[in-house]
């Protein structure tokens, strides 16, 4: 109540709201800026961190690939060691290099010290019987068909059919597989010394194609690698379709039909789709038995023990996704997944102008056709045309 008192508290007052910070329009919007650079930055990094991490995961895989073919012809020189050998390849322990004989040559002595009863028919004897007959049969199918000139190996690796087999002197084999493999392959066989050349094929020529075999460009990058659709060919598919999805079998199937001539032969190796599942339902079997000690828990026939689990509708819609998903990689991809091909462009837009240009250059064709025979005509007395195209089928008249 008293007025020098409150006029005292009053200035305080001021005083103090005076004294106050403002937050202005510029603080915020450097504030925003700020944040949203931040955010930039933080998002750029963990893009760029995910797509060095596919990248590596994508080279990782490539590389298995590789080692696993390397391995596999590691095995055919061990038997290529042997007195009794099946076949003779000696480009196999040069192909292998010697990490994967040093692997193959570990596992041989590991099987050897268990008694195990692989060790007796020899480790990876699968493999070289494998070899073997594929061998028979790509003999047998060239000496049967004369006509035949092209053999195309699907998944080649480290094959070396080319270089082995006398039957195939009068044909032109192409080897398709991964970039990273048919690298290391021409690698490995153009290393010579001072004293040797490098191997010379038995065959006409061979042309190796890197290309990705999920996808539909392997069938277009083997065209124009020179691939002939219209003569007689020999497909040989060893060790690849158990690798690859469903969808992407039946479409490599479908491709190969469509580039098979009448009179074409192929052969390839499957595991039946049975005889995996009855291992899986085994293995799980066990797996059960084993949780409860040893107690038995199965139920109902023999029949019902292998019936398939997943139901075929949901089968079906799976099938159905995959094959969506690999249209959709073969449409939009980059030309990451195309090395070897000419065009620079995605799958799409490499139609798109394919056919604009053949479409332009059957256009300027027509106008030169039209342009000669304009040329060529002739104007009479009486204002009538004459002129040797006039009449001539596709001329002017």
């Amino acid at each position: 109540s008293h007025p020098t008192r409150n006029m005292a508290i009053a200035t305080t007052t001021t005083m103090v709201t005076s004294d106050a910070p403002s937050i202005g329009i510029g603080s915020v919007i450097a504030a925003a800026s700020i944040s949203a650079i931040g955010g930039y930055f933080l998002l750029d990094f963990v893009l760029n961190y995910q797509r060095r991490r596919k990248r590596r995961s994508k080279q990782e895989e490539r590389q298995a690939v590789a080692s696993s073919s390397q391995l596999v012809v590691a095995w055919r020189a061990i038997e290529n060691k042997r007195m009794d050998a099946l076949f003779q390849d000696d480009l196999a322990e040069k192909l292998a290099g010697p990490r994967a004989m040093h692997r193959a040559e570990e596992r041989l002595k590991l099987l050897a010290q268990s008694g195990s009863e692989e060790s007796t028919s020899g480790a990876g004897a699968r493999i070289v019987v494998r070899c073997k007959y594929f061998d028979e049969w790509t003999v047998h199918a060239m000496r049967e068909d004369s006509q035949i000139k092209q053999v195309v190996i699907l998944g080649a690796g480290m094959d070396t059919r080319a270089y082995r087999l006398p039957a195939l002197h009068d044909t032109v084999i192409f080897e398709l597989d991964m970039p990273e493999v048919i690298s290391l392959k021409e690698k490995l066989l153009m290393e010579t010394d001072q004293y040797t050349l490098p191997p010379m094929p038995r065959c006409r020529a061979v042309v190796r194609v890197p290309c990705n075999l999920i996808s539909k460009a392997w069938a277009r990058q083997l065209m124009l690698a020179g691939f002939n659709p219209a003569l007689r060919s020999l497909w040989i598919i060893e060790g690849l379709l158990y690798y690859l999805p469903e969808a992407c079998v039946d479409r490599l199937f479908e491709n190969i039909a469509d580039l098979s001539a009448p009179g074409s032969r192929m052969i390839a190796s499957m595991v039946l789709q049975l005889s995996a599942r009855q291992q899986a339902m085994i293995d799980s079997q066990k797996l059960r038995e084993a949780a409860v000690q040893g107690k038995s828990t199965a139920t109902g026939s023999s029949a019902d023990a292998f019936k398939d689990p997943v139901p075929e509708s949901v089968e079906k819609f799976a099938m159905w996704l995959e094959t969506c998903y690999y249209w959709f990689l073969d449409l939009f991809a980059s030309n990451e997944y195309y090395p070897s091909s000419f065009s620079a462009y995605p799958p799409v837009a490499d139609y798109i102008v394919d056919t604009y240009y053949r479409l332009w250059q059957m256009a300027r064709a027509r106008a030169n056709h039209i342009r000669r025979l304009v040329a060529e005509l002739k104007v009479g007395d009486d204002g009538s045309l004459s002129g040797t195209g006039l009449m001539a089928p596709g001329g002017l008249g």
